[in-house]
């Protein structure tokens, strides 16, 4: 597991990358609410994609068959 400093050093370089301060910490949450958002939908989609192809449900995505058909 990474250590406090390496978590530190990695978040003040991201800031660094985006431009953020470290004084503009509403911004700062803002991106980090963000991504662990993003996390969190991509996690479920994947969870479900992997059940349809392990065969446990019929289709979880019906309007992709009346959109692309």
């Amino acid at each position: 597991m990474a250590s406090a400093e390496t978590l530190a050093f990695m978040l003040m370089s991201l800031m660094e990358f985006f431009g953020l301060e470290t004084t503009d910490m509403p911004g700062i949450l803002d991106v980090i609410l963000n991504a662990i958002e993003t996390a969190i939908g991509l996690l479920i989609l994947g969870i479900l994609a992997l059940i349809y192809l392990l065969g446990l449900i019929p289709n979880p995505f019906p309007w992709a068959l009346s959109t692309f058909l």
